[in-house]
């Protein structure tokens, strides 16, 4: 009886200090925002996913957290709700926001802000196979299911792909390509 007693109250205590840490009863107080590009953060989530066009170079992120926290952009300390300009090269560009309590406590969000590709270069890399099917970007696996319908004179092919922005965390998806000569996607 004294052993329950004793976790319920450390439970207790567990509780309100994540209560205390995090605000709004468990949900991570840090507001985010992609100044220009209108896309909702959800309270509880740690990871985004963004897309952009080729045309935008770089992105202004802002993040506002509780009073008494540290904000830090890509491991540098900035100023609270303050726009920060973050540069973005062609692929994904991992962002990492983390807040610090006072007491050392760390909140991590990361935005993975892949920038597309510019149209005219797409499909056309030096070292892009031009002879079969590849995805837009990333990985391909699994190809399943290529269908021929008569009806439309078209293939159909079904395909795993992993838009996997860092490496051993898979984010796979069906994805579907159609072609009406086998050559050309």
């Amino acid at each position: 009886m004294k052993r329950v007693f004793v976790t319920l109250i450390v439970l207790m205590f567990v509780l309100i200090h994540i209560i205390y840490v995090f605000g709004d009863g468990g949900s991570p107080f840090m507001k985010i925002e992609i100044v220009g590009i209108d896309y909702e953060f959800a309270d509880k989530q740690s990871e985004y996913f963004v897309n952009v066009d080729n045309k935008t170079s770089s992105i202004a992120i802002k993040a506002k957290v509780k009073e008494g926290f540290k904000m830090y952009i890509n491991n540098e300390e900035v100023e609270n709700d303050s726009e920060i300009n973050i540069d973005l090269n062609v692929g994904y560009n991992l962002v990492l926001l983390t807040a610090k309590s006072p007491e050392g406590d760390k909140i991590n969000k990361r935005v993975a802000v892949r920038r597309m590709q510019a149209e005219n270069i797409l499909y056309k890399e030096k070292y892009r196979p031009q002879f079969h099917n590849s995805t837009q970007i990333n990985l391909m696996n699994d190809p399943n299911g290529l269908v021929y319908n008569d009806y439309t004179k078209e293939y159909h092919l079904f395909y795993q792909q992993d838009n996997a922005f860092e490496k051993g965390v898979e984010t796979k998806s069906w994805a579907h390509a159609v072609s009406k000569d086998l050559v050309h996607w």
